[in-house]
């Protein structure tokens, strides 16, 4: 009898080492352990927990996948529609989306488990999306929820943690990029979770059936042996599967450096120590500048081999103690302890810098790509993670506005500035809703005679709190949120039905011009939204000409042939704007489909007068001449200027000389003074 004990406790002690460990949390990309089933019998057995299809260590690839289905709860109409935009943005024909509009209605469906990923608002009427996520977990139901709140806070990222997320993301700091990875991280998660739970049923099983084999015990005793051996390999493979499980929910598989999730656990114990010891610390955000033209252009593995050489240069630059991870698609964060002076960090981002500006050698082609970083100190109120990754990110904003490839310090301004962003960036969702957004128009006129030749179209938005805000304050926003393209084409649209109105009341020989954003081209489609735009609206192709900065055009000159080439067969004027400012070369410029060159207006407000200035004007007029294209002034201020730029051979002009940009009225009113009495060109003219 004490013989059959002990066989018998062997077996439950290496069947209870069947069951699967905790495991470790990741925001964007794993399961609070918290959202983590019980491999009961019962929820084993009553369907909840399917067995996976595949059990694969990378991640798959988006080619491959079948449909993803998605559950989008959320109250707000606007965020939901925004949401839904930004999804059917990302997958495209890859989506299968529910909608939810209420708490009820998502609690039914999420409950449904017909869905591989539910992202659902926190804010959901009297109850919140935790509820939801709650709800579900208590009713078996195992969907990876991803949680989507108004605001970045620590406060909602432990609530989400206990609730059983898989992950929050910010509305306000939503964009495409963020959802998708945030998306494929989860159900990726998910997948090799499930693959663990058919082992465990598996162990399960096994345990069962000796169980009741230990009844007889004469065939125990000639199975037993093998039996051991069997579990012994199960449980070493279900501990590989572990640590596998482990390595890919705390490390990026291309680079093996941490993610986003084992940055966070580090920069915690980093301030820990740091504050202890009385010592600095800062957080150095790297982000690739068009990063995503490279993966467009030359496809993914390029794009895969450079972010891996680029993370390679950057471990070579950093101390023992220092961490280095990969946040994102081309985002990286360094964590700097123990420095003496704010030099130390300034140095440190120079050189990586100055190490990514290098070329890289991919498959017997040097590739150039430059990167911006945010510098964040930890002092004052900024002491947590999430205070200082916000800090970072707002100084890595403020670094490729004002230019990329350079590094900006985090400072009280731009705290303020982001926050002001935010908020505007909310508004900007409910203005295009609202048709907050008005046009006025700047007129331009012949050098010769000074009669009008055309009119640019300039987007103004009338805020209801802020009054009229110029491009300038919210275009960067709309780029980085992901809706340039709808804001893009309203303006499109809206300047095209003004010209045909202008036209049947008799205003016509003119030219309206539209900016196209860079945003715009790298999205793609914007062949398609002209020609509808110019179906719709009833325009004739030559009475448009569209404006597109040099900045795009240099960034991926094979991009820009392909998309100015459709462009001009459509019948519009393609119009290089800013010329000047960027890269210009004969070398690529005579490589574009352009009708136009605009001279930028920095250049322009200091000739004559400057002799630099006006040596360089007249190298691109030139130009222009030489490669057969119009030549456009921009900024003309004064009759002296208009003098300089006709004498040398500039067609067309446009600036505050003429006239300032003018709502449709005052428009039509400017012109009709214009035909009576042309603006003259030169003092005394």
């Amino acid at each position: 009898m004490g013989a059959e004990t002990d066989q018998a406790a062997l077996i439950m002690n290496l069947a209870a080492r069947s069951k699967p460990a905790p495991i470790m949390s990741s925001k964007s990309c794993v399961y609070h352990s918290a959202s983590l089933p019980q491999l009961s019998k019962s929820s084993l057995r009553n369907g909840r927990v399917p067995s996976p299809e595949v059990a694969s260590i990378s991640v798959p690839s988006p080619d491959m996948e079948p449909p993803l289905s998605i559950l989008l709860v959320d109250e707000n109409p606007d965020d939901l529609q925004a949401t839904e935009h930004l999804l059917r943005e990302v997958f495209r024909d890859g989506l299968r989306l529910d909608l939810g509009a209420n708490w009820a209605d998502g609690h039914s469906k999420l409950l449904a488990g017909t869905h591989d990923v539910a992202l659902i608002a926190h804010s959901l009427g009297k109850q919140s999306g935790n509820d939801l996520i709650r709800e579900a977990a208590r009713a078996g139901y195992r969907t990876p929820c991803i949680l989507l709140a108004e605001q970045d806070l620590p406060a909602i990222d432990q609530e989400a943690t206990r609730a059983g997320a898989a992950d929050y993301l910010a509305k306000a700091e939503l964009d495409s990029g963020k959802l998708e990875r945030a998306i494929r991280y989860a159900v990726s998660i998910h997948r090799r979770y499930l693959s663990l739970s058919a082992q465990a049923e598996e162990l399960e099983a096994a345990h069962d059936h000796l169980n009741e084999q230990s009844h007889h015990h004469a065939r125990l005793t000639e199975r037993l042996y093998t039996a051991q051996i069997e579990l012994e390999a199960a449980l070493n493979r279900a501990e590989q599967s572990e640590k596998r499980y482990r390595l890919l929910a705390e490390h990026d598989t291309l680079t093996g450096l941490g993610n986003r999730n084992l940055f966070r656990q580090k920069l915690l114990m980093a301030i820990q120590e740091a504050s202890r010891a009385g010592e600095a610390l800062s957080v150095i955000l790297i982000d690739l500048d068009s990063f995503k033209s490279v993966n467009d252009t030359l496809g993914n593995p390029t794009g895969d081999a450079l972010l891996l050489q680029a993370s390679q240069r950057l471990c070579g630059l950093l101390r023992a103690d220092d961490i280095l991870a990969r946040l994102g698609s081309d985002e990286f964060a360094a964590v700097l302890k123990g420095f003496d002076s704010m030099d130390e960090v300034v140095r440190m981002a120079e050189k990586s810098l100055q190490a990514l500006s290098l070329p890289f050698n991919i498959g017997g082609r040097d590739l150039f790509i430059s990167a911006s970083i945010g510098i964040a100190l930890m002092e004052g109120d900024a002491k947590d993670p999430g205070s200082l990754l916000k800090n970072a990110n707002a100084a890595l904003s403020r670094a490729k506005t004002i230019g990329r490839g350079g590094y900006h310090i985090f400072d009280e301004t731009l705290d303020a500035e982001y926050r002001n962003r935010s908020a505007l960036a909310a508004d900007l969702r409910r203005a295009l809703e609202n048709e907050e957004f008005v046009l006025h128009y700047q007129p331009k006129v012949s050098a010769e005679t000074g009669e009008l030749t055309g009119a640019e179209a300039l987007v103004r938005w009338e805020h209801p709190e802020r009054g009229c805000l110029s491009p300038l304050e919210f275009i960067g926003i709309a780029e980085a949120t992901g809706l340039m393209n709808p804001l893009g084409e309203w303006v499109l649209r809206a300047a095209c039905r003004q010209y045909v109105a202008w036209r049947q009341a008799g205003l016509s020989d003119l030219q309206i011009s539209v900016n196209i954003s860079p945003a715009q081209m790298r999205q793609g489609g914007i062949v398609d939204t002209v020609r509808r735009v110019l179906r719709d609206t009833g325009l004739t192709p030559p009475c448009l000409e569209l404006e597109i900065t040099e900045s795009f055009m240099f960034e991926n000159l094979e991009l820009a042939i392909e998309e100015l080439s459709e462009l001009r067969k459509l019948g519009v004027t393609v119009t290089v704007d800013d010329f000047g400012t960027g890269y210009s070369s004969l070398a690529y410029l005579k490589k574009l489909p352009v009708d136009r060159v605009k001279i930028d207006r920095t250049f322009i407000s200091h000739v004559p007068d400057d002799a630099c200035d006006t040596e360089i004007v007249k190298m691109i007029l030139g130009l222009t001449r030489l490669l057969s294209l119009q030549a456009v002034g921009e900024g003309v201020e004064t009759a002296t200027q208009a003098s300089f730029l006709r004498q040398h051979g500039c067609q067309d002009l446009q600036g505050f000389y003429f006239a300032r940009p003018m709502d449709p009225v005052a428009f039509r009113a400017w012109v009709e003074s214009n035909r009576r009495d042309p603006r003259p060109l030169a003092a005394g003219e």
